[in-house]
């Protein structure tokens, strides 16, 4: 078994190679033991799992027996497909999905960047200064941009480490659909990713922000002109659980 988990090892660190992932960002990210990857022995069962949650756009097929490609493909991430022990592609529930939907051309850019679903999820705003990390073929989010989630705000709904597909509302001064998930930037740097509801009372100058997990995160009240820009969430791909 050891023998076969070396040659996991080895796709693990040409993955990591491949992105530019220093073995520091990777055990920080994936909570495996510092060294692991240096060693002759120490991958486990466990600390795979950890991996492929960390990392849910690798194929895992191509990790434990070498076949395929690296990275899924659109046919693996079909909507209605759950791979076992993996992923899931997850459109916005229903009743979430905004009328104008996303351009329905191009690949997908993924940016692989720590985010957070609490109080610190970052939205670029200028992408065309940023490289992605490698772009998706999944055509039922074409013309979105991809991110990566952390915390747990969103919970159960979006999990820590899932990657989220989102478009930039240029318009949302003029109207917002109320009830869907959004990304939201503020001026002054502080970032949310919550629903966006109604604000009874001071609908004309404020937006209500809610959770999913409201056992851990209140409800609360932004300023309009506190914000610098909106993208919405039309889908993500949800961490095996």
């Amino acid at each position: 078994m050891e023998q076969n988990f070396s040659k996991i090892k080895e796709r693990i660190l040409q993955h990591i190679a491949k992105e530019g992932i220093s073995k520091r960002k990777f055990y920080a990210h994936t909570g495996i033991s510092n060294g692991v990857l240096d060693k002759a022995t120490g991958l486990t069962e466990e600390n795979i799992e950890r991996y492929l949650s960390s990392y849910p756009e690798i194929n895992p097929t191509w990790v434990v027996t070498g076949d395929g490609e690296m990275y899924l493909n659109r046919k693996t991430l079909d909507s209605d497909i759950i791979i076992p022990g993996s992923n899931m592609l997850v459109k916005a529930p229903a009743g979430r999905v905004r009328k104008q939907q996303a351009n329905q051309t191009g690949s997908i850019k993924f940016y692989d960047t720590n985010f957070a679903a609490g109080n610190d999820v970052e939205f670029y705003d200028d992408l065309n200064s940023i490289s992605p990390a490698y772009t998706m073929d999944i055509p039922e989010f074409a013309g979105c941009t991809a991110f990566r989630t952390y915390n747990d705000s969103m919970e159960p709904l979006i999990k820590s480490g899932d990657i989220l597909f989102a478009t930039k509302i240029e318009d949302w001064e003029d109207g917002l659909e109320y009830g869907q998930i959004y990304g939201i930037t503020r001026v002054d740097g502080r970032r949310h990713l919550k629903y966006i509801r109604k604000a009874t009372a001071h609908e004309m100058t404020h937006f209500l922000l809610r959770s999913e997990n409201t056992e851990m995160y209140d409800d609360f009240l932004l300023k309009k002109s506190k914000i610098k820009n909106i993208w919405l969430i039309h889908g993500w791909i949800n961490k095996r659980t």
